[in-house]
This record gives structure tokens, sequence and C-alpha cells, in this order.
């Protein structure tokens, strides 16, 4: 038997028994301990010895061979205490450093993007409605960046519509700074850069957390917002990654006025869905189009629920939206007030194609 094993067995009979099991001590031990009070006593100062001439070093209490790491213990020792080796102190300042350091980055973005964006002010690229979104947009008069809603409530125009009008500069200025912008990448393509060419070279859509591969289609595609209306000529983009489908509908702006001069001359009663998409394509908001109407923003919100709207607010409604056109707006009116008829009729079938050759929509009434 070697003495190893004699040791452990010496150690066990002297445990059982209840005495000191340091060699060959007779005292009895305490209670609750191993060891009679003379070596506990013992043990508990050279213990502190160790631990004073090890802190004196700099090393770790536990192993005394390596330095210590924010601590008695180093790195290794303190895994076999804690879950983590890394102090809370630690962890607290890293989060903290971290969260400062995302939002620097978020600023300086700002900072370049609003830079961007005045350069696109200036050049003159940019005009109209959508240059004064991109103004409050940006921050451009008070420094301080605002949502779509914001925008919305100050242009006195919905936030889908002010989503629409920003598109094009947003697509530009991440163009420009190569996506390092404050707001989450969008498709390179935009309905703002004019056409979308057939023979153009599909490319990568950021609906993920990286870039992917997109198939570019263009097939019929029917219009969320006229449900009678078709697409014809959109590219529809489906990204390989997560299967997100994206839409991209050249020149809306000009879609919508074509469709809704089809939806004023209609030759019956007008429905909630035909006024509301009316409205919007308008770029009113519901509390600016009843100012219009004079009526509340629950009558207005009732109108645009309901089935078909009355002769009365049906006409109304028409002139109204009819007189905002500077162009086409006393034509309108005049075909209006001689077209416009009492009756439940749906909308006929309308199919809109897009011309690369023209560059244009070019709206055709056929049965699908």
């Amino acid at each position: 038997m070697n003495n190893a094993k004699q040791s452990r067995l010496a150690y066990q009979k002297r445990k059982a028994s209840g005495r000191c099991t340091i060699g060959g001590c007779p005292e009895k031990a305490e209670a609750g301990h191993t060891h009679c009070r003379k070596h506990s006593q013992k043990m508990c100062e050279e213990s502190r010895q160790r631990y004073q001439e090890r802190s004196r070093e700099a090393l770790c209490v536990y192993c005394g061979e390596r330095p210590r790491f924010h601590g008695v213990r180093c790195m290794i020792c303190r895994q076999k205490f804690a879950k983590d080796p890394l102090p809370f102190g630690v962890r607290r300042t890293l989060r903290h450093w971290r969260e400062a350091e995302k939002r620097r980055a978020v600023e300086q973005s700002q900072v370049e993007a609003r830079f961007v964006a005045r350069k696109l002010l200036a050049s003159g690229d940019i005009k109209g409605k959508r240059a004064e979104a991109l103004r409050l947009y940006a921050g451009i008069d008070n420094g301080k960046w605002r949502t779509y809603s914001e925008v919305g409530q100050l242009m006195q125009i919905s936030k889908e519509r002010v989503r629409q009008l920003l598109r094009p500069s947003k697509v530009t200025v991440a163009r420009m700074l190569n996506d390092r912008v404050p707001w989450r990448s969008m498709p390179k393509d935009s309905e703002g850069h004019g056409k979308i060419s057939s023979s153009a070279q599909p490319g990568p859509i950021h609906c993920c957390a990286s870039p992917v591969a997109r198939i570019d289609q263009r097939e019929p595609y029917p219009y969320e917002s006229l449900p009678e209306v078709v697409l014809i000529g959109v590219s529809i983009y489906r990204c390989d990654n997560c299967q997100t489908e994206a839409t991209i509908i050249p020149h809306q702006q000009d879609l919508d006025r074509a469709l809704g001069e089809r939806v004023l001359l209609k030759p019956a009663s007008m429905t909630g869905r035909e006024l509301r998409f009316l409205r919007t394509a308008s770029q009113l908001t519901i509390e600016a189009m009843s100012e219009l109407l004079g009526v509340s923003r629950g009558t207005l919100i009732a109108w645009e629920a309901a089935g078909a709207l009355r002769y009365t607010n049906d006409l109304a409604a028409r002139v109204v939206i009819a007189s905002i056109d500077q162009k086409n707006g006393f034509r309108l009116i005049h075909q209006i007030l001689k077209s416009v008829r009492i009756g439940n009729m749906a909308l006929d079938p309308i199919r809109a194609r897009w011309s690369d050759v023209e560059e244009r929509w070019i709206i055709e009434s056929a049965v699908l």
C-alpha cells in the first residue's frame, strides 16, 4: 500500500473518531471542524501571512503565481468563483463605453447627413415639397432631426406622404455617404431618381443585417391604394435571405395624379376608399381635408369608411380636391359637374403601364 493511500485512510479514521486530522494530534476537533483549536488558529495565522505577502507582491491571493486582475484574484482564478471573469464594475464600464460609442457614431452620422442635405438643397437638385420635407426632416432650421409625424404636422400632409417625399433624398444621401446614415438602409433605386430601366442590373437590397442578392422581376402588381388598378412594369425585389419583398414604383406621384383624374371623373358615387385615395394623393391630412370641406374630423372618417358617398358629399369632395390642381382644376370641375351621377357602380378596371422609352405612366382601361 502506497503512502498516499495510507495517509488518506488515516485521515478518514481520525475524522470518523472526531479527533484532529493533522499529524498525530491527540486533541479532539472542534464542533463542525476537522481540526482542533490550536491547529485552526495556526492555519488562520499562516493564511493571513500568505495573503499579506502575496498582496505586497501584487500576486493573486489564491494561486500566488499570476498578477491580480481588478481585485485580489487573477483572471484564471476568478473563473472558479464567478460566472463572469470580468467584475461588475468592468462590465458596467464596457457597457457605458459601447453606448457612448454608439451615440457618438449616430451623432456623427447625423452631422454628416445634415451637411450633405445642405449641399443637395443648395445645388437646387431637390425642389418644391421634397426640398421642404428634407429641410424640416434634417432639422436645418433648428439643428434637431424630426420624425415623419412632426414633418407631416408642419407641412399639413400625411406621414405616408412625408415618407414618399423623403425617399429619393434619403437614397441620394445614403449613396453619397456609403450608407453611413442615421436611418435604416434603403434600396438603392427610388422613384425620386426617375425610371427603373428594364435592363438595369439587380443590386444589393438592404432588408437584413447585411446586403443580400435580390431578384428583379417585372410582373403585374396590384396597387394597394386602388384594388381596381394593376401596375405593369414595376420592379419587385425579393430577398433570398429573409424572403422579404419590396416594390419600387417609379414616379408614383405622377401615377397617383393620373389615377386621381379617373376617380374624379367616375360616373357614379365614390366609395370611401376612393375618397381616401384622392385625399392622400393630394397630400392632405384628415384635418386639412375636413377644414376645406367644412366638416368635422369624425365626419370625414365616416365618409372614408362608407361604401358609397351621398351625392352632395360626393360632389363637394370632388370639387375641393379638383380645385387643388392649379393646372387642370377648372377643367376637372367642369367635367365633374357633367359626369357625376348617383349610383353604386365600381370603378372600371384600370391597367397602368410604365414605359421605359417614354418615361411615363400609360393608363389603360381594360378588362383584365
